[in-house]
């Protein structure tokens, strides 16, 4: 076990060449364990490289190891919510190619609207645009998406 001891750190950067620095120490540590059972005649520095690469291969099969589960492991409301969230964003997706097709002034007030906590007298403010324009602008805006993605919307 002198070796081993000895040459500690070279062990740990071996490991680490293998497995990274999270689990290197921990595969040391279990090559002590796993040495220490053995006589200190038959312990060299090659027999200590195998052992630490045989445990890092190891290591790294069970890493690679899939979980296989059966279809009534799974939740029924865990899918259906996976389901809803995919349909949100599509909605979304869309909602965005839409807006993209507006023009350019519709466009920015309304993401200027959407994307900042501004209130409409603060966004007039910064723009110097009247607070009559940019509130008509957001509500023909939002008309346009709620008669484009209403049947979408309540589907969800």
């Amino acid at each position: 076990m002198k070796v081993f001891l000895e040459n500690y750190n070279d062990w740990v950067d071996l490991a680490k060449s293998f497995v990274g620095d999270t689990y290197a120490q921990d595969i040391i540590q279990e090559a002590y364990i796993k040495l220490s059972g053995y006589d200190n005649e038959y312990i060299n520095r090659s027999y200590i490289y195998l052992t630490i690469r045989s445990l890092c291969f190891d290591f790294l099969k069970a890493k690679k190891r899939v979980l296989k589960v059966e279809i009534k492991d799974y939740n029924i409301e865990d899918i259906e919510e996976n389901e809803y969230k995919e349909v949100y964003n599509n909605l979304l997706i869309e909602i965005e190619k839409e807006i993209e097709t507006w023009s350019w002034y519709d466009r920015e007030i309304f993401k200027l609207y959407r994307d900042t906590p501004m209130s409409l007298r603060k966004l007039a403010n910064e723009t110097g645009i009247s607070v009559t324009s940019i509130y008509l602008t957001i509500k023909k805006c939002k008309e346009l998406l709620k008669d484009k993605f209403k049947q979408d919307y309540e589907m969800l």
